[in-house]
């Protein structure tokens, strides 16, 4: 922990950096996810490209590895899969993880994609019920609620112990800006399912 007002404020471009790709991944995942593509088009990869940008003008290094592990483990349930590039999931995710552990290092490589790997379990965990009554497959309905607390609270321990406070604040970030930032928009989205009022 900072100890010193000068080691916080050494700190302020780091938690920007946090918080502004929270805002980018979530803004770029709303818009992928969005129906009306020509609608979202025109403010979701904007201000992704946006946020994403004044993040890496914040802290290159955490950016990247962060962007990159939420790349990775978005991919998780498309490796197989052919994408737009002509490459297989697996095979661009390797890329990714290998870019950012060369610009960011290994082990903040290795720590960016437990920490991300842990806020989505735990986001899967929040919203288990309402994706089982929508019939949305998460990691949770493949693992099971119980297996997947006990990966949540494996993976964010090894987090914690790398970047204590970095960790948490990439964990509080990331449902921060998914709940209070994007939550009325998900909410919508849910209440405009059938069978819902």
């Amino acid at each position: 922990m900072p100890g010193s007002l000068s080691e916080w404020a050494a700190l302020m471009p780091s938690i920007g950096a946090v918080i502004l790709t929270a805002v980018a991944v979530k803004w770029l995942d709303t818009w992928i996810d969005e129906e009306d593509s020509a609608v979202s088009a025109r403010g979701g990869a904007a201000y992704s490209m946006l946020a994403l940008l004044m993040a890496s003008s914040l802290d290159l290094p955490l950016t990247i590895a962060l962007f990159s592990a939420c790349y990775a483990v978005g991919m998780l349930s498309d490796m197989r899969f052919i994408l737009p590039s002509g490459l297989p999931g697996w095979l661009e995710t390797v890329i990714a993880l290998a870019f950012a552990s060369v610009k960011s290092g290994l082990l903040t490589a290795f720590w960016a994609v437990l920490v991300i790997y842990s806020v989505q379990l735990i986001d899967d965990l929040l919203d288990y019920r309402v994706d089982r009554q929508m019939g949305i497959t998460n990691l949770v309905s493949k693992l099971g609620p119980e297996r997947s607390l006990i990966l949540f609270v494996f993976c964010f321990y090894i987090c914690v112990m790398v970047k204590p406070l970095l960790s948490v604040i990439v964990f509080a970030a990331a449902l921060t800006v998914g709940n209070a930032l994007f939550g009325q928009v998900e909410e919508g989205k849910a209440s405009a399912q059938p069978g819902n009022v």
